[in-house]
């Protein structure tokens, strides 16, 4: 029953999706410099109308600006595991160097262990008969840190009300820092959390996709 009832949920965001790109990498602008992200696996970018958009900025723990969405074409329902692109609010313009981004990440180290449950809950957004709401938020630890990425994961409760009626599940998602061509782009890697090995996957996958991605940009004179 808890499968049929994740559906309805899914189905409802579904619906708010424009198209799918089967390109094999995706490159998107950030303040005029293109940034290439490399084909992940078996996930797809799709293209997705304003409101939605509105939403992905919106539960962005950083605010900050969505650049790319990315849906696994295997999994089933198909927003189980989905992957966000996006910028921290204020930064778009700003380039850094190795020494900026290691001042940048021992201020997110520091403000991930001291942030609190209400402050990592966006409240609710509604889009048409949909109610979408994030709470109940669990900080863990800080699991990828070097000169070029740093990432944390949390788990926490997602939850959808449909015309009055509540569903709910629980998500993880690895959220990464990554220094890319001196912009600071974020890889937000989201999984329906059933057991210890979603958190396994989710370690996995953000160590092997930063990597992919540095390496895919690593032409950039901000890596010399």
């Amino acid at each position: 029953m808890k499968i049929i009832r994740i559906k309805v949920v899914i189905l409802a965001l579904s619906a708010l999706f424009m198209s799918v790109s089967y390109a094999e990498e995706t490159v998107i602008s950030i303040s005029h410099q293109e940034i290439v992200i490399p084909e992940l696996d078996s996930f797809d970018s799709i293209n997705i109308n304003g409101q939605l958009l509105g939403l992905l900025d919106e539960t962005n723990p950083e605010r900050g600006k969505h650049f790319a969405f990315f849906v696994d074409k295997n999994s089933q329902p198909l927003l189980s595991k989905y992957i966000i692109f996006a910028v921290p609010a204020g930064t778009e313009s700003n380039t850094f160097s190795k020494n900026d981004f290691s001042v940048f990440s021992e201020h997110v180290k520091e403000k991930h262990k001291n942030t609190t449950q209400a402050e990592l809950t966006p409240g609710k957004i509604s889009m048409g008969r949909v109610i979408y709401s994030i709470g109940d938020i669990v900080p863990m630890e800080v699991f990828l840190e070097n000169d070029r990425a740093i990432g944390f994961i949390n788990v926490y409760e997602e939850s959808a009300e449909i015309s009055g009626r509540l569903e709910s599940d629980k998500k993880a998602n690895a959220f990464i820092f990554l220094l890319v061509k001196g912009r600071i782009l974020t890889m937000n890697i989201i999984t329906l959390f059933e057991s210890i090995k979603d958190i396994d996957w989710l370690k996995r996958k953000a160590h092997i996709w930063s990597a992919q991605i540095i390496n895919a940009n690593s032409k950039s004179p901000f890596f010399k």
